[in-house]
């Protein structure tokens, strides 16, 4: 007498407890047990409901409040820059920081300088919007130095620098402040910036003077 197996369907001895074809058990109950707890089953089961409890529990979570500031380039003239900052996030914040980037592409290079500039810390208040108005002689001479691109071709003159400027595509001026913010952890300082083209030729001017190629101390050697 002969039945079917209950993993493979083969024929084996009426009495056979494990199958000669696939060695599996012919006892209903080990079996039954042995399909529900199947190793690859089990993971995939358990990593379905951790993704499930991960994506349950980002969904509930929302964001602590921390401030977020929005920074408008006004102006620049040959004394200095002013530029708007604004708190459309839910705290109040306190400026600590705020650099003046400026980039002159010169043929297929580029001219790129990067300074500090002083100020007392300012607090904004949520929804609130200031007006910042800085000195070139403000400055804060760290991290500071003009550098040129190895295809940027030479000399360098002020000439050069009026005519490259006034196409504004070529000169790129960026205002970048830094405040205290909850949102990182453990520098908590975020930053935020604003930009404008061509506007912004006398920043350079004063860049190439004070810091570039062509500051004092190398003109007159």
């Amino acid at each position: 007498m002969t039945k079917q197996c209950h993993a493979c369907a083969g024929e084996i001895p009426e009495n056979a407890k494990i199958c000669r074809h696939c060695t599996s058990s012919q006892s209903k109950s080990i079996y039954r047990m042995g399909v529900l707890v199947n190793p690859g089953t089990l993971i995939i089961s358990l990593l379905s409901l951790i993704v499930s409890l991960i994506a349950l529990y980002f969904s509930r979570v929302t964001e602590p409040p921390s401030p977020e500031l929005v920074v408008q380039v006004d102006r620049f003239n040959e004394n200095g820059f002013d530029f708007f900052v604004a708190n459309v996030g839910d705290l109040p914040t306190s400026i600590r920081d705020i650099d003046l980037k400026v980039s002159l592409q010169h043929g297929d290079g580029e001219h790129a300088v990067r300074a500090g500039f002083a100020t007392s810390p300012t607090q904004i208040l949520k929804g609130e919007s200031k007006l910042f108005r800085m000195h070139y002689s403000d400055f804060v001479p760290r991290h500071t130095r003009w550098t040129t691109s190895e295809n940027a071709p030479e000399p360098f003159s002020l000439n050069f620098l009026y005519a490259a400027s006034s196409l504004g595509s070529n000169l790129h001026c960026e205002v970048e402040v830094y405040f205290t913010s909850r949102r990182y952890f453990p520098s908590n300082i975020d930053g935020a910036e604003g930009s404008v083209n061509g506007a912004c030729s006398d920043a350079i001017k004063w860049f190439a003077e004070k810091i570039g190629p062509l500051r004092v101390d190398k003109i007159s050697e």
